[in-house]
């Protein structure tokens, strides 16, 4: 599997770096067979402002989400 050119996958960033989803910052937590993310900004749109409690915060994602390292 390949990631779209300037992206990486989460799996292949090292744990408490930074990344970017489409305006959406979080921190990876740990990596495994899923991603552990933290969430600290979602995009300023009234679909994620309405709901930023929700987006906020822990997550699990894909090891395989397509992000860009910051």
């Amino acid at each position: 599997m390949k990631c779209s050119k300037g992206k990486v996958f989460l799996k292949n960033i090292e744990p408490g770096k930074q990344f970017n989803l489409s305006g959406t910052v979080g921190i990876l937590l740990r990596c495994n067979r899923n991603a552990d993310v933290l969430i600290l900004e979602i995009p300023k749109t009234s679909h994620f402002k309405s709901n930023e409690n929700y987006y906020k915060g822990r997550h699990t994602w894909s090891a395989h989400t397509e992000v860009v390292a910051l």
